[in-house]
């Protein structure tokens, strides 16, 4: 896959393979489809500066040209190199490209990758309700070319709106944490929140959506949790305010999917595995046609 050169002096044994070699990246799709090998025959006393030329249509789904690099097997894994600069990255024609590495003293298998699939790992975001209104944190592990958060509300779990940006850290190997302060407008029961992660060249990915429940309403005194849910939800009634018979879940779209006799101070564990992933709405009241919206919760 072209010619490759280096900047110093030695004598190496190089070839060309397809494919990434060593394995343990099969599942990747953001490097070039090449491995390139270099051994050197012979002691050698300065660092040296390598170059590696590869075609466009080795390049895999997701391979990202504006963030590669030159990576070598260190005998356990692929290590980590910040993605060239303009400078270091070039255009031959249509479909050749050539990138630089410098300061190289250790060869080895070389190929050329990319953050194509994960600019941002975002490991952590929640968001509680407060007296001064609600809290939202998030950390992440690693950023690359990260400009900035849009910070998304919505009372329905389906329209979001952008409540504010917070700046990224560009490109960083640290966990970073974040956070956000917002006092609601809406007197809704519940508060769908979520991150909008916006890259320097305009690319984007939205985080998971996590939920707050209003402190002060009298309908949400009946709770709702854990919410997101996964295979059960639990709903408990207080002792005391006004009466429920009934209770009802619905889905977005009007069908009732469970229904069950409840009284006050039950506690109730319902099912949710046979149900479809969205948003499902719990009503009680006495009966079927004098019903309250008790609460809201979304099935992962």
């Amino acid at each position: 896959t072209g010619a490759n050169s280096f900047a110093g002096s030695g004598y190496f044994d190089a070839w060309v393979e397809n494919g990434v070699s060593p394995s343990g990246l099969g599942t990747n799709t953001d490097f070039v489809d090449k491995t390139w090998h270099f051994e050197p025959v012979a002691a050698f006393g300065n660092t040296l500066s390598l170059q590696i030329f590869w075609n466009g249509v080795d390049e895999q789904s997701n391979f990202d040209r504006s963030a590669c690099w030159i990576s070598r097997f260190d005998g356990t894994g692929w290590d980590y190199n910040f993605p060239a600069s303009a400078s270091n990255l070039n255009v031959f024609g249509a479909s050749q490209y050539a990138i630089l590495r410098s300061n190289l003293s250790n060869f080895g298998a070389f190929t050329i990758a990319s953050d194509g699939i994960l600019p941002v790992e975002l490991v952590d975001f929640r968001a509680e309700a407060t007296t001064s209104g609600h809290h939202l944190q998030w950390q992440t592990a690693s950023e690359l070319n990260n400009s900035h958060f849009e910070v998304q509300h919505s009372t329905d779990g389906l329209r979001f709106e952008r409540i504010g940006e917070v700046a990224g850290q560009g490109t960083s190997e640290e966990s970073t944490n974040y956070e956000w302060y917002y006092q609601p407008t809406s007197r809704a029961i519940q508060h769908y929140y979520r991150l909008r992660q916006i890259d320097y060249d305009g690319q984007f990915s939205f985080s998971n959506i996590v939920v707050v429940q209003a402190l002060s309403s009298s309908q949400s005194s009946v709770q709702i949790y854990p919410n997101p849910v996964m295979d059960h939800v639990k709903i408990l009634i207080p002792s005391e305010g006004r009466v429920i018979d009934q209770m009802f879940i619905f889905s977005i779209d009007g069908r009732r999917v469970w229904q069950q006799a409840v009284a006050s101070g039950d506690q109730i564990d319902v099912s949710c595995s046979y149900l479809d992933a969205g948003v499902y709405l719990v009503y009680g009241g006495k009966n079927e046609q004098q019903l309250m919206l008790l609460g809201q919760f979304i099935k992962d």
